[in-house]
């Protein structure tokens, strides 16, 4: 390998802000997709026939698989690299919500968009996310802050875009298009992708010992009920605003 492809591969490297912008478009269509479940609501609510529990029982499902299938797509990432996982998240996600379009009852849909984009999104998220500090040792910070930011983008973006779609097309015809564009665009994530060329330190102590922790298990208890407290409102908003 010549110096100049040396250069282009290690920390703080072009090819690091590269990565960046993979777990930034990552986190644009993850969270966005996501938090887009509001305005399905009421349109899938009359198609189906189904209660406004058992409809956003979806929205239960799709979180629970992306949080719970986090560790073990965190995991695989680390042993297949991040590019196969985002690929597979593309996969997924994109299958996840065009079928979504063909369901006739609300329990293929608990399968389809529940399981189907739930462990998408997990697949493309986490292993995307993770690696950004191994491609920073001086700009550590700011490379994380601006991947993280495209969480508050895509939620700020990719909601109107449904709505605007289920207006003008219905809601089927929505998710078909949503599936096209975030399938596009984490394919692009996954093309970016690479792991990381600065080697993560060991960890001290076992993970049992981990979550066992009076840290983590204040944080954990914290982010449970942020989030719960979060979601509700997220996917009931759209019909009261």
């Amino acid at each position: 390998m010549t110096s100049a492809a040396i250069a282009t591969t290690t920390e703080d490297s072009p090819r690091a802000w590269l990565v960046v912008a993979a777990a930034f478009i990552v986190g644009f269509v993850v969270f966005g997709i996501l938090y887009s479940f509001g305005a399905f609501l009421e349109p899938m609510q009359a198609t189906l026939g189904a209660g406004t529990a058992a409809t956003s029982t979806l929205f239960s499902i799709t979180s629970l698989a992306f949080y719970f299938a986090g560790p073990f797509t965190g995991h695989w990432g680390d042993r297949l690299g991040p590019r196969p996982m985002v690929a597979l998240g593309a996969l997924l996600l994109a299958t996840g919500l065009a079928a979504t379009a063909l369901v006739g009852s609300l329990w293929l849909g608990y399968l389809t968009y529940g399981l189907g984009v739930g462990i998408g999104c997990a697949c493309a998220y986490t292993p995307s996310l993770a690696i950004v500090g191994g491609w920073f040792t001086h700009n550590r910070n700011t490379a994380l802050g601006i991947a993280a930011a495209g969480t508050g983008c895509g939620m700020l973006a990719l909601p109107p875009l449904a709505a605007f779609l289920i207006a003008a097309q219905g809601w089927r015809t929505a998710f078909v298009i949503l599936a096209m564009i975030c399938g596009f665009l984490l394919l692009i994530a996954a093309a970016l992708v690479r792991p990381p060329p600065l080697a993560a330190s060991a960890p001290k102590g076992t993970l049992g010992v981990a979550v066992r922790s009076r840290p983590f298990l204040l944080l954990y208890t914290s982010w449970v009920c942020a989030t719960t407290a979060l979601f509700v409102p997220v996917v009931f908003l759209p019909r009261v605003a």
